[in-house]
């Protein structure tokens, strides 16, 4: 397949994803925002053919667990657009997912080089975060439930050796 009939047909699919998603909601299932984010991951890869994608997968309570949509391809973007710019190994994402009875756990991982806190770069880059941090916020006000600690954090990781994003999500069922 054409590099451009490739990029067409993900980027294609992740916007029909998305837009269903939109219509329903801010909520949506956790293997339904898991899958809008790999195709928006696969479109970007057919620009960028040295990244990988891992997905603890596999995991029966994803169809049931309610998830804020347009978690994962704004994390994606900030790590292929800035944390992979300008490295010359294969770039990688790693999400993990856990539960328990009131929370998602959610950790994404990527190998890029993490900004500088002194870089306008890194203030691009913390635009998207910020506001996927005040949507987590909004959601735990709309379901009257108390931020928990360390709720939303990123952690560059010594020596260059990349960005972890942590997540804390409520945890309820469709």
């Amino acid at each position: 397949m054409a590099k451009l009939e490739e990029y067409e047909q993900y980027y294609g699919e992740y916007l029909r994803l998305s837009y269903g998603n939109w219509k329903a909601g801010k909520k949506i299932s956790l293997s339904n925002e898991l899958e809008t984010g790999e195709n928006y991951f696969l479109a970007k890869k057919t620009r960028y053919p040295d990244i990988e994608l891992n997905i603890s997968s596999g995991i029966s309570w994803y169809d049931k667990a309610l998830f804020l949509q347009s978690v994962f391809d704004t994390v994606f973007h900030n790590s292929i657009t800035h944390g992979f710019k300008n490295i010359d190994y294969i770039g990688q994402i790693t999400i993990n997912i856990d539960r328990n009875s009131q929370y998602l756990f959610c950790n994404i991982f990527d190998n890029g080089i993490p900004p500088l806190s002194s870089d306008l770069f890194f203030k691009e880059k913390e635009r998207g975060l910020s506001l996927l941090k005040v949507r987590i916020e909004n959601l735990y006000f709309e379901l009257n439930r108390k931020l928990p600690e360390n709720y939303f954090s990123v952690n560059i990781l010594p020596e260059d050796k990349g960005t972890i994003v942590k997540l804390i999500l409520p945890y309820e069922e469709i």
